[in-house]
């Protein structure tokens, strides 16, 4: 039972750091982002939120990596589309890559997307 208390600390521990880490790559690309028509910067925050919601399995997921993607892809969302001011290289890279979204992160995503009135990503996800 030792054992098994020493494994949920670390992998606590590694749960935090990697948080600690993803916020720092997403606050750089935020602030890329800034950038006068650094569109760009829009794709790389969808890609690395992309490859977390693809690689990593709902049930796997942490609680606190969840709300961080959700929150921060609901952030880039009014960024994704092929409109004046949008981002045309994240809109190609969501129409790509968001069937691999499996049901069950799209299903979770839409209730916290319906809880905050995020409406734009619920568009997204529906399309």
């Amino acid at each position: 039972m030792e054992y098994i208390n020493k494994v949920q600390e670390s992998s606590q521990f590694v749960i935090e750091t990697f948080l600690q880490f993803l916020t720092k790559v997403f606050d750089k690309c935020w602030d890329r982002a800034k950038e006068r028509n650094n569109f760009e910067a829009y794709n790389e925050l969808l890609l690395i939120i992309l490859d977390i919601l693809i690689k990593i399995p709902f049930s796997k997921m942490s609680p606190a990596l969840f709300e961080s993607m959700a929150y921060n892809l609901g952030e880039v969302s009014s960024y994704i589309g092929s409109s004046r001011g949008q981002s045309y290289a994240a809109n190609g890279t969501w129409n790509k890559y968001k069937i691999n979204i499996s049901d069950t992160t799209k299903k979770e995503l839409l209730l916290y997307y319906e809880q905050r009135k995020l409406y734009n990503m619920q568009q997204l996800l529906a399309e």
